[in-house]
């Protein structure tokens, strides 16, 4: 099988300590990532294969051994009724099949041995897809947050509108308010203003006996 042929280096792979070196380990995560899924569907298409293998060896061997049970119970049974020809016939048979018997299992060995080998792959590189994943998440947070940090700092450098125009906004608007309230002020007749002075000391009175009755 040809993943299979890569079996160890995959299994002693470290895609952690691949990152760790990496110099741009945004670039490198994308790369393994597309390696890793390539590999996947590999293990995963030969698995199929190899399943349909290992079946159609377990069955040949299972039909082996009923056959040479078959024999060796004909051969018994024509013993026991004196038919010597006959029961030695069916050893002969019997015995014919034992080598056949042996390939098949070492078939059957083989191929469930890969199957095993396989799933062993497809674990791992499921894991490492998992580990990839994660610090991927795990990059576009960093850059989401370096992003931004870059904006804040963006807007707060003078000559680039942001934290400046809105304090500069501000500013203007708090100039635009004081400068009303004052020529209200000033429009005011003496009576209204006395009225208002009259209104703004006696409601602060009112709290000042509240406070001192709580």
């Amino acid at each position: 099988m040809g993943i299979l042929s890569r079996f160890k280096t995959i299994m002693a792979s470290n895609v952690n300590a691949v990152l760790d070196k990496a110099e741009d380990p945004e670039t490198t995560v994308e790369e393994l990532m597309r390696g890793l899924r390539l590999d996947i569907g590999t293990v995963r298409a030969e698995a199929a294969a190899l399943q349909a293998e290992e079946q159609r060896a377990k069955r040949a061997l299972e039909e082996c051994r009923a056959e040479i049970r078959k024999l060796a119970a004909y051969a018994e049974k024509s013993h026991e009724m004196g038919n010597t020809a006959d029961a030695g016939l069916f050893q002969d048979k019997r015995d014919a099949l034992l080598p056949k018997e042996t390939e098949l299992e070492a078939r059957y060995t083989e191929a469930a041995g890969q199957a095993a080998r396989l799933k062993e792959l497809e674990e791992k590189l499921s894991s490492d897809i998992g580990r990839l994943e994660a610090r991927q998440a795990e990059l576009k947070e960093r850059m989401a947050a370096a992003k931004a940090l870059q904006k804040l700092n963006a807007l707060d450098t003078p000559g680039h509108g942001g934290i400046s125009a809105i304090q500069a906004a501000e500013d203007k608007f708090n100039s635009a308010y004081y400068e009303a309230k004052a020529l209200a002020e000033l429009r005011e007749t003496p009576k209204e203003k006395l009225e208002r002075e009259l209104a703004e000391l006696d409601k602060t009175s009112r709290r000042a006996e509240g406070e001192e009755k709580s």
